[in-house]
């Protein structure tokens, strides 16, 4: 159901000119509350975020930043509570090590992609990739 939401999110915002505008904080909170439903069923908190930020038309700049700090901290808590209940096992911490090439290596294609894309193609990307996630997860 959550990649269906997201093709169609996607695929809307793509074939129609503008996105809606949303000017007030107040619709953080339903945004924020899917969020959290998403993350304690599927831990996928993104896309209601990701779609509460192209509403408010954040600039690129505002929205990587934004993006970085939700998922920092938002991961630091699930880490935490993933500790709590126990699940962070020795092969969990093998697997993290594993990953970390790809990790960082993303983190640095990011950083310098980020700076290629002129400002008027970011929300095409960002609606692709929605679309592409949404498609990914039916798999």
């Amino acid at each position: 159901m959550l990649g269906l939401v997201l093709v169609l999110y996607g695929v809307y915002n793509l074939i129609t000119p503008g996105v809606p505008h949303v000017q007030h904080e107040k619709y953080a909170v339903p945004f924020g509350l899917l969020a959290g439903v998403l993350g304690g069923a599927y831990n996928t908190s993104g896309p209601p975020v990701v779609m509460y930020g192209t509403l408010r038309r954040w600039s690129p700049e505002s929205f990587r930043a934004t993006m970085q700090c939700y998922f920092f901290c938002t991961y630091l808590a699930t880490i935490a509570s993933h500790g709590v209940a126990r699940l962070l096992t020795p092969l969990v911490f093998e697997l993290f090590l594993w990953a970390l090439p790809g990790i960082g290596v993303g983190i640095y294609l990011g950083g310098k992609v980020h700076r290629m894309i002129p400002r008027q193609v970011f929300s095409r990307v960002l609606f692709s990739l929605l679309v592409a996630i949404g498609v990914l997860s039916w798999l």
